[in-house]
């Protein structure tokens, strides 16, 4: 193919496979893009190998978000690749180099949102996507994989793994011996439950409405579950019944109302709540704040207030030296022409993580493939 940017490897095609999001509550629809011809300052072009899929997603395309002006675009936040090629400017890789693609924002270009060419016409894209055989990638938005990290695993540390990290360690500052509940056990509350162990925090408490998510939380460590399917009211109390007091941290990983008004309830009046799923703008909750003014926090996560380049190899390391066990994070594997099923999947409540894997086909496929969304 003809490409006027600064490098390129070898045997790129000249259209990819992407899922897109064509219009809000509607399914994905799957396309052929143009491979890009050149590449701008600061963008680099991925081969995708995996990419996870979570609730931001599933927000994004109900449109919980709010308006939507960058419709149609494509998707996703989280994966690994290979860089195949790079425009001007581009100092942290090389052609070849594995990397991790996330969404928050660390050291490298900050390179404009690329658009592609399609059968339906133009596609935009955000500095980063991952929803796609390819994709163009801000350098900033890449950190490079630690070696010898499970490829299988590694698009946990475009988020799940990073945000728990952070959450705990950057913005909860959670010490050890202090007592801890998650409510949510998703992939966050998996990875915030995994760090919370490193910290040695004690006891620690899982919520959710899945009997088979709790158990997950029992097989991992946890030392006490609440199965919030079962209270008719007093979230707050049934915590605080189960740990022996108030909880001196609390995170709140679904955004649903009532749990977060409950974690906050459930919070020491010393402690911290952390937000972290994201809340229902329709549906706000509602706090007595006067304890604000005597020591009590609550905070919004922001992906953990990660730094990726510096906050990736730390979790390696916990890894490598056996602090924290990854190996039974659970995933949930789709192909990207099975993205609706993906979908459908983290609408049900899916365990742990679901990873999109891409075939990278030698033909593309035909063009009324998009139908598939209708």
């Amino acid at each position: 193919m003809k490409f006027t940017g600064a490098k390129l490897i070898d045997g790129v095609p000249s259209s990819f496979l992407a899922a897109v999001l064509m219009e809000v509550s509607q399914p994905l629809s799957l396309l052929n893009l143009n491979t890009p011809e050149s590449l701008d300052f600061g963008q680099v072009l991925v081969k995708i190998f995996r990419s996870g899929a979570c609730a931001s997603q599933v927000h994004e395309i109900d449109g919980r978000k709010g308006e939507d002006p960058y419709l149609p675009h494509m998707l996703g936040h989280e994966a690994v690749g290979e860089v195949v090629g790079f425009g001007p400017g581009i100092s942290k890789f090389d052609l070849g180099d594995v990397v991790v693609a996330h969404w928050r924002k660390s050291t490298g270009i900050d390179a404009a949102a690329p658009k592609f060419e399609s059968q339906l016409g133009q596609i935009n894209a955000g500095p980063i996507t991952t929803f796609s055989e390819y994709s163009v990638i801000s350098e900033n938005r890449l950190t490079r994989l630690p070696h010898g990290f499970d490829i299988n695993l590694a698009p946990l540390l475009g988020c799940a793994l990073t945000t728990g990290y952070g959450a705990v360690v950057h913005e909860a500052k959670v010490i050890p011996g202090e007592s801890a509940a998650v409510i949510g056990f998703g992939g966050i509350g998996i990875s915030i439950l995994k760090m919370l162990q490193t910290i040695s925090a004690q006891p620690i408490l899982v919520v959710d409405v899945s009997r088979d998510k709790l158990d997950l939380a029992l097989e991992m460590g946890a030392d006490h579950v609440i199965d919030a399917s079962e209270l008719t009211d007093d979230l707050s109390g049934a915590i605080e019944s189960a740990i022996g007091g108030k909880a001196d941290v609390v995170f709140e990983a679904t955004g649903i109302k009532g749990s977060i008004e409950a974690a906050y309830s459930a919070t020491s009046n010393y402690g911290r709540t952390v937000l972290i799923g994201v809340p229902d703008p329709k549906d706000p909750a509602t706090i007595p704040t006067l304890p604000l003014h005597f020591g009590k926090r609550i905070f919004g996560s922001h992906g953990g207030s990660s730094n990726p380049d510096v906050d990736i190899h730390r979790i390696a390391k916990l890894v490598r030296s056996k602090k924290i066990d990854i190996s039974d994070f659970p995933t949930q594997r789709f192909k990207l022409l099975d993205c609706l099923e993906a979908v459908d999947c983290l609408r049900n409540g899916a365990m742990g993580r679901v990873i999109l894997e891409m075939e990278h086909r030698r033909s593309p496929v035909p063009a009324l493939e998009h139908e598939l969304g209708s």
